[in-house]
């Protein structure tokens, strides 16, 4: 999972500058676990007001660089250098799961990896 400050549509509500974790991969995301309660009571008072935007720092403090040492990968807005971390990461992952013989671990990571040789690609001829 990466870690990101993004935008989210929950129940009918936008919410902006949201801590989020998301995968590339299978394209799942989810709130950051380190605000993952504060989301949850500003979402139930955001239906309670009849709120359709809101902006997640305005109501909720959270730290940064905490959020960044939690999460491995984290977005700063270049998708190369993100993806490069990404497979730096799965290839040090790729020798632990051989190292261990765990083979559904490393079939996993193997296709892990031609997807982000694909993204790889996709990257490095946008502009």
């Amino acid at each position: 999972m990466i870690g990101s400050i993004g935008a989210l549509k929950h129940e009918g509500i936008f919410y902006d500058r949201l801590p989020l974790q998301y995968c590339p991969i299978c394209r799942r995301h989810e709130v950051h676990p380190l605000v993952r309660d504060d989301f949850e009571q500003l979402v139930e008072f955001a239906k309670g007001d009849l709120a359709s935007y809101i902006q997640f720092d305005d109501f909720v403090d959270y730290d940064e660089e905490a959020l960044r040492q939690y999460q491995p990968l984290w977005d700063d807005g270049d998708p190369k250098k993100l993806v490069m971390q990404a497979i730096d990461q799965s290839l040090d992952l790729l020798s632990t799961a051989k190292a261990l013989g765990d083979h559904a671990w490393t079939l996993e990571l193997e296709l892990r990896l031609k997807h982000l040789g694909r993204m790889m690609k996709r990257v490095s001829t946008q502009r």
